[in-house]
C-alpha cells in the first residue's frame, strides 16, 4: 500500500536475542542455532569449572568428606599477634645501708637479702676494706660514706670534711677517701648536717664527685642541705633520702618507717631508704616487706634508678 512505511526485515541476530531472554524456553533447535563462538566459550567455561573441582578433590586436606567447595575468607590467613595484658608499673625503692666498716657479722646478715641495694662504707676503719670486698662479692652496690661536719660538735670520723677546710683541702680529703675504696660507684654523706648547708663547700664536693664519674646521694641530715639545688643548677643527678628506717632500733619503729614508705609510694615513683648496719633486726623486716609487696614495688640500686 502506497504511503505505508515498509517493514524492515528482522535480522536473525535480533531473533536469537529475543529467544535467549527466556532460558526456560530454549529448545534443542534454538540451541543448535547458537554461533560456534558462544558454544566454544561455554565449553571452555565448563571445562575450567570441572578442572577446578578435580584439583580441589585431589588436594583437599585429609579427613574432609564434606564434598562441598568452600572458598576461604581472606581474613582466615591473617595471624594477629596475641594481645598482652598491660602489666602494672611497679614503684622503685632504693635502699642504702650506712656505716659499714665496723662489725662484719652484721654486714653479712644484710648481704643475705636477695634484692639489689647499696652499702655505704666509712673510710679508714679497720674493716673498711674487708667490708668492701664482701659487698662486691655479694653483687651489691658499694658507696663511700663520706664523713662531713655536723651541728652539735660530734666527731664525724677520720678525714671528715669541715667548714674550715680550703677548696684544695676538700678536694684532697675527698679524693683520698674515694681512692681508699676502689670499686665504689657513688658517695653519700655521713652526718654533715652543717657542712651540706654551705653552698660553696658542697659545690666543690659535687664537682669532684662528678669529675670522677660517681653519683651523690644526699643523706638529707638537714632540711637546709644545698646538694639537690646545686645538682639541679649543674645538671648533676642527685638522689635524696626520703625515710630513715632505724632512727630508733626497735621493731615498732621499723614497721612505722616501712608504712611511711608505702604512703610515699602512692605519691611518688620512687623512694630512697637509709638504714644502718648496726640494726641487724631490720634485715628480716626488709625481707618480709619485699615479699609482701613484690607485686607493687621493686628494689633497685641507686645507679639503676639514675640511668
Amino acid at each position: 500500500m502506497a504511503g505505508r512505511p515498509k517493514k524492515s526485515p528482522v535480522s536473525p541476530q535480533r531473533v536469537r536475542s529475543r529467544k535467549l531472554k527466556h532460558p526456560t524456553k530454549i529448545t534443542r533447535s534454538a540451541f543448535g542455532k547458537l554461533p560456534w563462538s558462544s558454544l566454544t566459550v561455554a565449553v571452555l567455561g565448563l571445562a575450567t569449572v570441572l578442572g577446578f573441582l578435580v584439583a580441589w578433590q585431589t588436594h583437599r586436606p585429609r579427613g574432609d568428606t564434606s564434598g562441598s567447595v568452600s572458598v576461604p575468607s581472606p581474613l582466615a590467613t591473617v595471624h594477629l599477634p596475641p594481645v598482652e595484658e598491660a602489666r602494672p608499673v611497679r614503684k622503685k625503692v632504693v635502699l642504702v645501708i650506712d656505716d659499714a666498716g665496723y662489725r662484719l657479722d652484721h654486714l653479712e646478715k644484710f648481704l643475705s637479702l636477695p634484692f639489689p641495694f647499696a652499702v655505704a662504707i666509712l673510710p679508714f676503719l679497720p674493716n673498711s676494706q674487708r667490708s668492701l670486698e664482701m659487698v662486691l662479692r655479694a653483687g651489691k652496690t658499694a658507696m663511700l660514706h663520706m664523713p662531713m661536719q655536723p651541728r652539735g660538735g660530734q666527731d664525724p670520723g677520720e678525714g671528715a670534711l669541715m667548714l674550715s677546710d680550703s677548696p684544695m683541702t676538700i678536694r684532697q680529703k675527698l679524693g683520698r677517701a674515694i681512692d681508699s675504696l676502689a670499686g665504689i660507684v657513688g658517695v653519700n654523706n655521713h652526718m654533715g648536717s652543717w657542712f651540706t648547708t654551705a653552698r660553696d663547700k658542697m659545690r666543690i664536693v659535687l664537682e669532684e664527685i662528678q669529675g670522677r664519674g660517681l653519683f651523690f646521694l644526699d643523706s638529707y641530715t638537714s632540711i637546709e642541705s644545698q646538694a639537690v639545688a646545686l645538682g639541679d643548677e649543674a645538671s648533676i643527678k642527685i638522689l635524696q633520702r626520703d625515710v630513715f628506717l632505724d632512727h630508733e632500733d626497735t621493731p615498732e619503729f621499723f614497721d612505722r618507717a616501712l608504712q611511711e614508705t608505702l604512703k610515699l609510694l602512692r605519691k611518688k615513683d620512687h623512694v630512697v631508704l637509709i638504714g644502718h648496719v648496726q640494726s641487724p633486726g631490720l634485715v628480716e623486716k626488709l625481707r618480709q616487706f619485699q615479699q609482701n609487696h613484690a607485686h607493687e614495688l621493686e628494689f633497685v640500686s641507686p645507679e639503676a634508678l639514675l640511668k
